[in-house]
């Protein structure tokens, strides 16, 4: 689908910008399900500059659909982008240290580098800015070798590098950021480095507090249990507290009239869900309208994404 942020993302000159290099660290805690982040800028050359420009560049133009992210989503190909806002995520928090400019903690020693989490291309101009950001994983970021000797051939030989501060820059990038929304390159990247799981646990417990408060269903202790840190279903679990149909009027009526009227099984008492062992998968299911009736041939199905259809 055409978007106009991605349009105007594409028609940038940023070869007119000026590129500043960001290494993000990590605490967190897993008592609080908080991350806490911290940012150094590192002063990069000319000719490196360049490479990291040109890195933000060409993942823009390689960016040809746009996606609303949706928790449930997973497939994605290599010109597909998923879209959410900054401030639903924490790169808010890894924003506000990088706005500190030239003010900003700068990493003066190598070692200050070995608790790299994520790093962050900024390109700057008068007009604009875009970020680019890249989570650092295992034998991508420092030279390690415990697997390979690393050399370089110079002046007709190669040398050991053994001695040498490498810090590795990959050529693709997990999301990038432009006027307060995320364009995301690698989901699965997206959610680690930004802490997103932990999202999906407070937003489990505030579903099923609206659960309590609303009479949904009555049993959330049920619900919690069979949820637990399972990424499939806070999945589900944080798609029900975006779509909030289990606030509309009347929805728990029409449920409870379908369901009898389909045979779905999904058991009320006196207008709230009831939980057993065995129904929970199941509530999850309707209560986020997951359970599809085909008009053509009057078949019933569990779907795990779906869009709605505007019809001319």
């Amino acid at each position: 689908m055409a978007d106009a942020t991605l349009t105007k993302l594409k028609n940038l000159k940023l070869d007119n910008t000026v590129a500043t290099f960001w290494i993000v660290t990590r605490a967190y805690k897993r008592s609080e399900r908080e991350a806490k982040y911290n940012v150094h800028s590192v002063d990069i050359t000319d000719k490196l500059e360049k490479k990291v420009t040109s890195i933000v560049e060409s993942s823009i133009q390689n960016s040809n659909q746009i996606i609303q992210y949706d928790y449930l989503t997973t497939d994605q190909d290599k010109e597909s982008v998923f879209k959410i806002g900054s401030s639903e995520t924490d790169f808010d928090q890894i924003l506000e240290f990088i706005d500190q400019g030239s003010e900003a903690p700068k990493i003066t020693n190598f070692n200050q580098l070995e608790n790299a989490w994520a790093y962050v291309i900024k390109l700057q101009s008068n007009d604009f800015q875009v970020l680019g950001f890249k989570r650092i994983i295992r034998d991508m970021g420092l030279k390690t070798s415990d697997k390979f000797h690393t050399t370089i051939f110079r002046d007709h030989k190669f040398e050991d590098l053994e001695e040498e501060e490498v810090f590795r820059i990959s050529k693709n990038l997990d999301f990038y950021y432009f006027e307060n929304e995320l364009f995301i390159l690698n989901k699965k990247n997206f959610e680690t480095g930004l802490n997103f799981r932990e999202g999906m646990e407070r937003k489990r417990d505030e579903t099923l507090s609206d659960f309590e408060d609303l009479n949904v269903v009555t049993d959330t202790g049920k619900i919690r249990e069979f949820i637990g840190d399972n990424m499939t279903y806070l999945r589900k679990i944080s798609t029900i507290n975006k779509n909030g149909y289990y606030k509309h009027p009347n929805f728990l009526v029409e449920l409870e009239r379908v369901s009898t009227a389909e045979g779905w099984g999904v058991e009320f008492d006196n207008g709230t869900l009831v939980v057993t062992d065995d129904n929970i998968e199941l509530l999850l299911t309707v209560l986020n309208k997951d359970r599809l009736k085909d008009l053509i041939e009057g078949e019933t199905f569990d779907v795990g994404t779906k869009k709605p259809v505007v019809l001319s």
